[in-house]
């Protein structure tokens, strides 16, 4: 007895785990963290700063140019007199409207600024959930993970009992602790993954100090469904980086507009008010002209201005195209996973477990009929698709963040509302009878 305690010593604890308690501290909403971390970005702060930058661009481009004011004195020491004193002052009369559409090209990067700032506010809530999803996904791993070791040490130990009782060989419980050595790894590595998606949380929300705390949420709640065809259409009519391409044409027609009318000329005048001291009489005089363009006709900014117009218009495809690519892929992450976490919760892995124990029932019952290698295969196939799983479930709401960012929508069950189309069928659980 002593030999068996000796190669079979008592499993130590498995630990505490490093999930909050619930009962301790109250769980925080996906709202409240979406908010905490707008309110701390420094990405929302640099947006908004470009806005007020853009701004005062925008008041800049619009002001009129300053007069020259200043002394003006001819003939000064004639026959030792103070000759004509007096000042003058002149100003640019600007033509053809161009402090105006200078004005209006730059509003364009002003707008631009306020989409930029909604962008970067979809970006951040998008990271948000997809760490948020990350935190949820690596609690319910320790969890479960925590179970299949458990369920796996109390099969060890009733093998243990086995050898003890002279009904099992040793090898057959060495190879049991072998397994539950594996699913230690794999608590300890669930263990460090929650630690570490919650340090990126928290540095998401700007508060890279804050512990982990409950989230009023969980990761087996109902994935919303979606349309494709529907999503698109309502990306494509809405999105920022859309309006940003669109404005950016109606930018560039302006600045066509204004490069042509940059060789109309300014009118350039100067008044003078002098006083003649040797006749003691007041004078006044004015100048006017304007610059001929004869040399300068302006045509290289004009060629230029209508490469820039007509780079905008093709910008337009290029940012639809590129949109409905990052979209396809984000659908079809979310439609995989979305079918797959079915057929693991409703199939796969219910089967394993039914197997798994199964084998090792019968094995106990008839050890004769059971190749023992058929307990520790079933085991490590549970473990492997279990894995699996959770990998999927992460997946799956990457996707799902991924999906509501791509249409830049602020809830992804929201999302969904509305839509009458259609909606692809699941994969099918059970076999479909075929009518002849």
């Amino acid at each position: 007895m002593k030999a068996i305690e000796a190669l079979f010593p008592e499993l130590p604890n498995l630990g505490d785990d490093p999930l909050p308690g619930v009962d301790k501290i109250e769980p925080v909403t996906v709202e409240a963290l979406i908010e905490t971390a707008k309110k701390n970005s420094p990405l929302i702060q640099q947006a908004m700063a470009e806005i007020e930058r853009n701004r005062g661009l925008w008041v800049q481009a619009g002001l009129y140019p300053n007069p020259t004011m200043g002394y003006q004195g001819d003939q000064v020491g004639d026959a030792g007199s103070a000759g004509q004193q007096g000042g003058f002052f002149n100003q640019t009369i600007v033509t053809g409207q161009k402090l105006k559409l200078a004005r209006n090209v730059a509003y364009f990067d002003l707008i631009n600024a306020r989409l930029q700032l909604r962008r970067q506010e979809i970006d951040l809530t998008r990271q948000v959930r997809a760490d948020l999803f990350a935190v949820m996904v690596a609690a319910e791993g320790i969890r479960i993970t925590r179970k299949v070791s458990e369920f796996t040490e109390d099969v060890y130990r009733a093998q243990v009992a086995g050898v003890r009782a002279g009904v099992s060989v040793p090898f057959e419980a060495h190879a049991l602790r072998a397994i539950a050595g594996q699913n230690r790894n794999s608590l300890v590595q669930a263990r460090l993954r929650y630690a570490s998606v919650w340090r990126q949380l928290a540095a998401t929300l700007n508060q890279p100090e804050m512990p982990p705390t409950p989230i009023a949420s969980r990761v087996d709640l109902s994935i919303p469904r979606y349309n494709y065809e529907a999503l698109k259409q309502k990306m494509i009519a809405a999105h920022t980086d859309m309006e940003i391409a669109r404005n950016n044409v109606a930018q560039a027609q302006q600045n066509l507009l204004l490069e042509t009318r940059r060789p109309i000329p300014d009118l350039q005048n100067n008044f003078y008010f002098q006083r003649d001291t040797q006749l003691q009489s007041f004078q006044v005089g004015i100048q006017l002209g304007v610059t001929v363009p004869v040399w300068n006709k302006n045509e290289g900014n004009i060629s230029a201005a209508r490469a820039s117009l007509f780079r905008a218009t093709q910008e337009l495809d290029r940012v639809r195209n590129n949109l409905i690519r990052t979209m396809t892929d984000s659908y079809e992450r979310y439609e995989t996973n979305r079918q797959q976490i079915t057929l693991y919760r409703d199939l796969i892995l219910p089967d394993l477990v039914r197997a798994f124990r199964g084998i090792y029932r019968r094995f106990q019952v008839e050890p004769d009929k059971v190749n023992y290698n058929d307990i520790v295969t079933a085991q490590q196939n549970f473990a492997t698709q279990l894995n699996n799983y959770l990998q999927a479930l992460q997946q799956q709401w990457q996707a799902v963040a991924d999906l509501t960012a791509n249409v830049q929508a602020e809830d992804p069950y929201k999302l969904s509302e509305g839509l009458d189309t259609a909606l692809p069928d699941d994969w099918p659980l059970e076999p479909r009878r075929v009518v002849r």
